[in-house]
């Protein structure tokens, strides 16, 4: 990301706070039926969230709750169009659908890594990590090893050693997983059967100026 864009984004990064500060005041005067109105009016102990921690979690639950899905779409439709043979498989077999979206979810996932804070003194391939540590854990690279999965550069809707890190895992795997693969999966169905013949008219797609997120900009398509 060049100088320009970081800017643009911090500036809007404040912006967006700003207007959340105010919307907290405003729901603790005049409280909703809404998730907002529940978090802002939370007990005003010690253990509440600070303004900051609640803004920082909006914004977190709204890009959640569409970004990262239509990410996943856009990155489907595009392995299915570059990789016709396999499509020509969902239309012969819909019983495939699932599993081409847990295979689009592991070959090109929307989200490229994720960040945590080391919690203790360890040790993961010879690098040692101190406790506080701020560590990136890069998603897509983890989803195309080698020694996890055969052909891993490969996009293959009937590939037999399923499974990725695109949602994480313990406690901080997504809560939004399930609608997720609901919504790909039910659009793909939906496509397979009105649009068999879908294709990408894009020479050039183009990608967020974000380490962390990947998905297509704009998807031009038509079925033909």
């Amino acid at each position: 990301m060049g100088y320009q864009a970081a800017k643009e984004a911090n500036d809007a990064s404040i912006e967006a706070e700003t207007y959340l500060f105010t919307l907290f005041d405003d729901l603790r005067r005049n409280p909703g039926e809404n998730l907002l109105s529940k978090l802002a009016n939370m007990d005003r102990n010690e253990d509440h969230l600070t303004d900051e921690e609640l803004a920082a979690l909006t914004i977190q639950l709204f890009f959640a709750g569409f970004e990262t899905t239509e990410g996943l779409i856009g990155n489907l439709l595009i392995a299915l169009h570059n990789n016709p043979e396999e499509k020509k498989k969902l239309l012969a077999d819909r019983t495939k659908v699932e599993a081409a979206v847990e295979e689009a979810l592991r070959y090109d996932s929307s989200i490229l890594k994720q960040s945590r804070v080391a919690s203790v003194d360890l040790e993961i391939g010879g690098q040692r990590i101190k406790k506080g540590d701020y560590c990136h854990f890069i998603i897509g690279a983890a989803n195309r090893d080698p020694a996890r999965y055969k052909d891993a550069n490969s996009f293959l809707v009937d590939r037999e050693d399923l499974g990725h890190s695109s949602f994480g895992h313990g406690i901080h795997f997504c809560i939004g997983a399930p609608l997720a693969r609901l919504e790909t999966k039910t659009l793909l169905e939906v496509l397979l059967e009105r649009a068999p013949n879908l294709r990408v008219t894009q020479e050039e797609i183009d990608y967020p100026q974000l380490f962390a997120v990947r998905k297509p900009l704009q998807l031009q398509v038509v079925n033909s």
